[in-house]
């Protein structure tokens, strides 16, 4: 008897006594790929139930953080932060000179009022070439130091307050820069004396 024929009727004979019971083996992998199935779609909707509630109670955080990420925020003016003295107190006129480059490269030449009130808010009120929100900033002093934190809009955004020398003589108040990294803030505060108004 040939090989070929010997494997022939082993096989044979081993397959006769293995008689696989199909429909039980298909039931059997139908009932598990059910539970599968349910146990995805309970896990899917677990998920999703916990997602929306994160989106419930962390979404308007979220949303009032993006807001508020693309606005200059002025720096909250410590509690502990002495009197503002009543000799810069006031409302002060500058009429800056579109011969500096920085002025004119911003377009901030042109009369401007500054208003230093007591509580340690600045407001400034610009000429038409300047498009942006300048009120509601905050300023220290502290001897004759003068820390100011106006952004110019977008010119100053995202850069420290300045610091600098303050002097009023009479009814003339000057700035001298000791540390600004802004050259538009510190040209807006010292390329002309500010004049105390009425």
């Amino acid at each position: 008897m040939s090989l070929d024929r010997r494997l022939r009727d082993g096989l044979q004979h081993s397959s006769s006594i293995v008689e696989p019971d199909v429909r039980r083996n298909l039931t059997t992998v139908r009932r598990k790929t059910r539970r599968a199935v349910l146990r995805q779609r309970a896990e899917l909707v677990v998920l999703s139930v916990a997602l929306l509630v994160g989106a419930v109670f962390a979404g308007p955080g979220i949303l009032n953080f993006v807001r508020n990420a693309h606005r200059p925020r002025p720096a909250a003016p410590s509690p502990s932060s002495p009197a503002v003295p009543s000799a810069i107190v006031g409302t002060y006129t500058a009429t800056l000179p579109s011969s500096s480059p920085v002025l004119r490269q911003n377009q901030l030449a042109g009369a401007w009022i500054m208003t230093l009130r007591p509580d340690g808010t600045v407001d400034f009120s610009a000429p038409p070439s300047v498009h942006s929100a300048l009120a509601g900033y905050q300023y220290e002093v502290s001897g004759n130091q003068f820390r100011i934190n106006v952004q110019l809009g977008t010119i100053c955004r995202f850069l420290p307050a300045g610091t600098y020398e303050w002097h009023r003589t009479g009814g003339q108040l000057t700035f001298l820069a000791l540390d600004d990294t802004c050259a538009a803030r510190v040209a807006l505060l010292t390329s002309s004396p500010w004049q105390a108004g009425p």
